[in-house]
């Protein structure tokens, strides 16, 4: 693979993206963390995580998926995985702090690193099905003609 290719590929735009919006969301995270001081991590978290969330849609629908889906229906999912990884990411990050007495922003970058995981693959299959390269009905698979033949995909 060429250094070309490699960089407009979807999984190397996403490492990138990713970690913009890693840093981001740890970023705010920490920073009212450090500056709000009497509130408490849980309401914190919730606060960094709706900032972090419309960034991380606006960047991975243009930068990383390419998407050219209905709009709001697409931010309605994305919403949807980012709220179901707001509750995961508060269940262990309670465990971690409360449960085995752990240090909150240390907790809350190891935990981090899974919730990225799994919304990869959530996003990638679920929420951006309008990705450029895709079928006009947004769906993986199909049929496409390439230089006068029909190729299964």
């Amino acid at each position: 693979m060429s250094i070309r290719a490699l960089v407009s590929s979807e999984q190397f735009r996403y490492v990138v993206v990713g970690v913009w919006n890693t840093a981001f969301g740890l970023g705010v995270f920490t920073f009212l963390y450090t500056f709000l001081e009497g509130v408490g991590y849980a309401m914190i978290l919730l606060i960094a995580q709706i900032v972090a969330t419309l960034q991380a849609h606006f960047a991975q629908r243009h930068l990383v998926w390419e998407s050219r889906g209905p709009y709001v229906p697409e931010l309605l999912r994305f919403s949807v995985v980012y709220a179901a990884s707001y509750v995961v990411n508060l269940v262990l990050l309670a465990f971690l702090v409360e449960v085995l007495g752990q240090p909150v922003l240390a907790s809350q970058f190891a935990v981090t690193f899974v919730i990225v995981v799994v919304t990869f693959l959530v996003n990638r299959g679920w929420t951006f099905r309008h990705r450029s390269g895709q079928s006009s009905e947004g769906e993986a698979g199909g049929s496409h003609q390439h230089e006068g033949r029909i190729e299964e995909t």
